[in-house]
């Protein structure tokens, strides 16, 4: 029995530090985003990490645009699923 404790214990303890430091990491996440877009607009534009970096934020604007459309043809996509699309 007081081998058990002596592995159970320090193993709960572990987890809760495990998940009190994970829970911070999560909110500190959109701050490193903002410093992350600080010091990629001071670097040239031919700068491969900042031409990924402004990537992303042209895909994040074209998914949303994609789901914005997906969301309106959604109505129209059950008419359109049984026309075929060859028009035969």
């Amino acid at each position: 029995m007081k081998k058990a404790l002596l592995i159970i214990v320090p193993l709960a303890g572990a987890v809760t530090v495990g998940v009190i430091a994970n829970r911070k990491k999560i909110q500190e996440q959109p701050d490193m985003w903002a410093r992350m877009e600080q010091k990629m607009a001071q670097m040239p534009e031919t700068f491969p990490p900042r031409m990924m970096f402004d990537n992303i934020a042209v895909i994040r604007e074209q998914t949303t645009r994609i789901l914005e459309l997906l969301e309106q043809d959604a109505g129209g996509s059950a008419a359109s699923a049984e026309t075929p699309v060859d028009g035969a």
